[in-house]
């Protein structure tokens, strides 16, 4: 059975073309989405809600990704910092993995 390609999440449709000009928009779209204070469970739910799928990582700097394609693929990640259950610092990063 094949799967379908993971969707493009709501934070990542319609970036700029260019990697780093688009990197730079989904990063300002993730500190506004995501700001400091909110709860930790809440950007969980609303990542997976997404499409993202935690990544196993320390715990100062968990995070969530999702990436599309077979053989380049484009790839949404999103970091952050929390202490106690409260975000502190979140960042989106954006850009291609090739083999």
């Amino acid at each position: 059975m094949r799967w379908p390609h993971p969707r493009i999440p709501k934070l990542g449709r319609g970036l700029p073309p260019n990697y780093a000009q688009g990197k730079e928009v989904f990063n300002l779209r993730i500190k506004e989405a995501f700001p400091a204070g909110m709860q930790e469970k809440e950007l969980i739910e609303r990542f997976v809600d997404d499409g993202f799928k935690l990544q196993p990582g320390s715990n100062e700097w968990p995070s969530a990704s999702l990436k599309r394609g077979l053989v380049i693929q484009t790839l949404w990640s999103v970091r952050w910092r929390a202490e106690g259950g409260s975000v502190h610092e979140t960042w989106g990063v954006y850009g291609a993995i090739a083999p």
